[in-house]
Formats: C-alpha cells, structure tokens, sequence
C-alpha cells in the first residue's frame, strides 16, 4: 500500500480543522466523509489500492478521483482517551477487529512510556481546544510496535476530539538506520588516526578532521583558512599538482606522497589516497603519516649495509687467513734453511750478523701472520707492553743495511721512552 502523497495529507488535515463560527459544516461531517471514501477502499482490490496516482471510481465526475490516504487511520476519541469510531485502516494496519478497538481504552495499545505524556496532552487540549501534531507508539497484533503521526482536533464545546494518524514506522526505522550510519561515519572522522580532508580544486580545504591538528599542530581554523599548497614541501607542490590534475580529468582515485609542514617548522612525510566526489569539484582525501615508516626503512637500509660491510670483511678475514697460513709456511722454511746456514759459516762474524738480521725480519714476519691468522679467525689480539727503544735498536743494522754505506744514520732516542 502506497505511502499519502503530501498533498492529500494537507487535504485530510484541511477536513479534520474545527468548524467556522458560521456553522456551515461540522468535523463531525467530514469526518463522516473521509470514513464513508476509506469504506470504498476496502470494496477496491490491492492493485487499486496501491496505485501511486489514481483509482478508478464509479460516480465521480471524470470517472477517477485521486488516491485517498489508503494508510490514514481516522479516529473519533472522547477525553477519557476512548475510541468511539474508527475507520478499517485500523483493523488493516493493526490487525484488530473494530469491535475489539470500539471495546477497549486507547491506552491498551498506547505504549507504556507514552502514557503519561498523551493523558496530559489531552487534557490541555480540552482547556485550549487547539489542534495538535503528536506522534506515538501503537501495539500491533502481532505484537510489534508501530508509530505514527497524529493530527487532533478538538469539537469546540463538545466531549471529543477527530484524529487523523499516519504510519511512519518505516520512515523512522530508515531515520534511525541513517542516524547510525552517520554516527558511524562522525566517530571515524573524529577517531581516525589518518588525516581525513574534504577540499575542492581551487587550494582550499572545506573540512579537516582533528588528526590534521594532532599530526601538524594548526587549529581547525587555520587550516580551512589556509591554502593546502601552503603546507606542502615546495619540491613536492608540482608532483601533487600533477596528481590532483590527472585525476580530475580522469576522474579515478589516485596515490601519491608529498611532506607537509608542521607548526614547529618541521616537515613530515605523507602517503595519500585521493577520490573525487561525483560532483567533479571536490575530493576527500586520506593521509597517512609516514614518518615511523620512513624512519624504519632508514634503520633497515643501515642494516643492510652493516650486514654488507660485515659479509665484506667475513670474505677479508678468510682471504688473510688463506694468504697469511701460506706466508708462514713460507717464513717457517726461510728461518730453518737460516739456522742450518748460521751453523755452517764458521766464525764469520759479518755473515753470523746478516744471518741474524734475516732471522730477525722472518721472526718478526711470523710475528704478523700470527697476528693475520687471529683476525681471520675473529681471535681476540693479545695486547703486550714494549720497549720502542729496544724495537729501534733491533732495527737499525737492518736499516743501515737497506740504505747503504752513503747514508748516514743517527738514533736519538730519548730515554726513557714508553
């Protein structure tokens, strides 16, 4: 069954007014009238009734009239909240016989919260004698709750009052859904930890959520009144302004960085995702701040190269192991071949000092590889105190030796040295 149309409901109303001073006509009359066309509907089957414009009717000039308020419960009701007459909407939208209505107080199928409430509001509308809008909650058969708007008019100097009711129990249901909703979607933008912006293509933001204050420091006020460029980093305004272009002319979604500065004069990295509204003269925005990303990928790429450094010196430290193993196998054989020829030059004190001298430069070689041999091996260095001067002195014949006989040499070797 079809909903009234807004301007039969004004008609209805226009019926249930009280009557002029004149005395032309009654409520009483047109209500009389209403019930005797919602009557008619009953006789019409449901395809008639649920006609959004007209229904057919015999005796009316034309032949149609229009659809007349198929869901409207009419009412006669007297002070004490009785009903003394009501149409076959009732029965059709409630689901009781008009006996059991006529037989019983309205409050029976009143909603307890509304009980109150209606009482007084009938009784001053017996002081006052002004119509009323009202709405309340009525009992179903089927033991649903059902609600619906209410016109009453009172008969002045009489012991009633006319209502016209309409159902409206889906309309709230779908008032209630879409009131979630949008609770839902306030909660998301006040909550959000991602910066949330409604801005058009001109540079101005028309809505910034509060992560944009917790993120950047502005107040709301500055940053509707703000150009956005103001706030991006000048090597990224052509990037963004690329993006934003290409998306209005395509009309996709797009995604994209760029840094914004913050009141501390500071700038941070954001990731965004950028969607036009249909409309094509505005888009909502989202970013997200990727400054604790950044920051981790800055830590990984030290990782990644203290790892590199380490598999570099791993290779070093096996490529001086191999080389130094070799070197001293080498040294051991220079030093034996050494001693067995010291044993057999005789008292030849000049060879006796060469000899020396070599077994000295092969002992200090052994010395290093030991040394290359631990680092290879990632072996702690034996730390050993020692004499500089004694190490100067171990060196110098092999020093005169290596510059020769045209060179002079002086030590001054201040004592006592560390």
């Amino acid at each position: 069954v079809s909903s009234p149309s807004h301007s039969a409901l004004n008609r209805e109303m226009a019926l249930l007014q009280p009557p002029s001073p004149t005395g032309v006509c009654t409520a009483q009359r047109h209500l009389d009238a209403i019930a005797g066309l919602d009557q008619q509907l009953a006789s019409l089957t449901p395809a008639e009734v649920n006609s959004p414009v007209r229904s057919k009717r015999k005796g009316v000039a034309g032949g149609v009239v229009p659809n007349p308020l198929p869901l409207s419960k009419l009412a006669v009701v007297d002070y004490a909240g009785r009903l003394l007459r009501v149409n076959p909407s009732w029965s059709r939208v409630l689901g009781y016989d008009e006996e059991w209505l006529l037989s019983r107080p309205y409050v029976e199928i009143l909603h307890p919260e509304e009980v109150g409430s209606i009482a007084a509001l009938l009784a001053e509308m017996k002081e006052t004698q002004r119509p009323v809008l009202l709405e309340d909650r009525l009992l179903a058969a089927d033991g649903t709750w059902r609600t619906f708007v209410w016109t009453l008019s009172p008969d002045p100097g009489g012991d009633r009052l006319y209502g016209v009711g309409r159902d409206v129990t889906e309309e709230r249901a779908q008032a209630r859904a879409f009131a979630g909703r949008t609770a839902e979607r306030d909660q998301l933008w006040t909550l959000s930890a991602d910066m949330l912006a409604h801005a058009d293509y001109s540079g101005k933001m028309l809505a910034a959520s509060p992560a944009w204050t917790r993120l950047l420091g502005f107040s709301e006020h500055e940053l509707l009144s703000t150009p956005y460029s103001d706030l991006i980093h000048g090597d990224d305004i052509q990037a963004t302004s690329a993006a934003l272009v290409r998306m209005g002319e395509t009309g996709l979604s797009v995604q994209y960085e760029n840094r914004l500065l913050t009141k501390a004069g500071e700038y941070k990295p954001f990731q965004w995702t950028v969607v036009p509204d249909p409309g094509g003269i505005s888009f909502i925005a989202i970013g997200r701040d990727m400054t604790d990303a950044k920051t981790r990928e800055q830590d990984l790429l030290q990782v990644q190269s203290a790892l590199r450094q380490s598999q570099k010196l791993e290779a070093l430290g096996q490529l001086t192991g191999g080389v130094a193993h070799d070197f001293n196998n080498l040294l051991t054989a220079v030093m034996s071949n050494l001693e067995l020829l010291e044993k057999r030059i005789g008292h030849d004190d000049r060879a006796h000092r060469l000899i020396q001298g070599a077994i000295q430069g092969a002992t200090r070689g052994a010395t290093l590889t030991q040394r290359m041999l631990a680092f290879a091996r990632r072996q702690e260095l034996t730390v050993e105190p020692h004499s500089l001067v004694r190490l100067v002195e171990r060196a110098e014949d092999l020093l005169r030796r290596s510059v020769g006989d045209g060179v002079e040499l002086k030590f001054n070797l201040a004592q006592p040295l560390p």
